[in-house]
């Protein structure tokens, strides 16, 4: 099996984006809000969620070799779901791609209601300027990339472990809590107002993957421990909680995972279920020219990098 090319320690520690001057915080928001639109998008475009499930992977991907402050996140997002399109041999015409992308980004960027968008005229000059920039982005995304776009999901994986583990019975029923450990220097765990539907554990963990492709830990851990991240999250968030065989090895072991990255594997997604962004129009700065001027106002302290590891605690 071909496996997944994970970003480098030298990447992890500063990426392009945080090198001009961003914080993690805001950079991981933008990435997730990239990784949203790409869902909307291959939603309305009828796509299968292996396609768009890669091209978020390729987009976070491009993050760690690229700055948001020279590649606009948005255009980089279309062009990361025609790229998917295209290897996972569903290929949509580019056309349909920027109509799904023009609806998308005018609700997300002007509120409005989906009533009061007008579409774009097919000789206009903004369809021209999107495609011009679109093909371009695409080509610089291979190039960036080193042409390794191979993308191997957790998904299968997780539907074998937990065959192993005998968690496939759709009686086992659990609801979600917010987990026990959540650190208190973060804001309020969302505990007011959260689903309090019964799902079983099995769809539970499948939801935390499809949640994680919000995050990079797909560009930072192997398949098999994020399916493995994700098993234990539905276990232990789950009500009632689910006791995972430690005797006479410890579960994880067997399916060539360690706890120790299992728990930072998880701890980027409880990041992302936790973490509320104080920027007020954070669309807005998906576009480079936005995002440059925000920096320019607002210069990153030399420590801003520090809470990274906030994100890496142990449970």
């Amino acid at each position: 099996m071909i496996l997944n090319p994970l970003a480098t320690r030298q990447q992890l520690a500063m990426t392009p984006t945080m090198a001009e001057g961003l914080t993690f915080d805001l950079e991981m928001e933008l990435r997730a809000l990239g990784c949203q639109m790409i869902q909307q998008m291959g939603v309305l475009l009828q796509l299968p969620q292996r396609t768009m499930a890669a091209a978020q992977i390729f987009f976070q991907r491009f993050w760690y070799t690229s700055s948001m402050c020279d590649f606009s996140a948005d255009k980089v997002a279309v062009s990361a779901l025609l790229l998917a399109s295209k290897l996972e041999e569903t290929q949509v015409g580019l056309r349909r791609l920027i109509n799904a992308y023009h609806y998308v980004a005018f609700l997300l960027t002007r509120g409005a209601r989906p009533s009061a968008y007008v579409g774009l005229a097919h000789d206009s000059l903004e369809v021209t300027s999107l495609r011009d920039t679109i093909v371009v982005l695409e080509m610089q995304m291979l190039k960036r990339l080193g042409f390794q776009m191979q993308v191997v999901l957790p998904h299968a994986l997780l539907v074998q472990y937990l065959r192993v583990l005998g968690l496939t019975d759709p009686n086992l029923k659990v609801t979600l809590k917010p987990h026990e450990n959540w650190d208190a220097e973060w804001s309020t765990p969302p505990s007011e107002g959260r689903s309090e539907e019964t799902v079983s554990l099995a769809q539970c963990a499948w939801s935390f993957l499809n949640d994680a492709l919000q995050t990079p830990v797909l560009c930072i851990f192997g398949p098999h421990v994020v399916a493995c991240a994700a098993i234990a999250l539905a276990a232990e968030m789950g009500e009632p909680c689910v006791v995972l065989p430690l005797e006479p090895a410890p579960w994880w072991l067997l399916f060539d995972a360690s706890e120790p990255e299992i728990k930072i594997a998880a701890s980027h997604l409880l990041w992302r279920y936790h973490h509320e962004s104080s920027v007020p129009h954070l669309a807005d700065l998906l576009d480079r020219d936005n995002l440059r001027s925000y920096i320019a106002k607002r210069p990153a302290s030399p420590n801003s990098h520090a809470n990274d590891c906030q994100v890496h605690k142990s449970w």
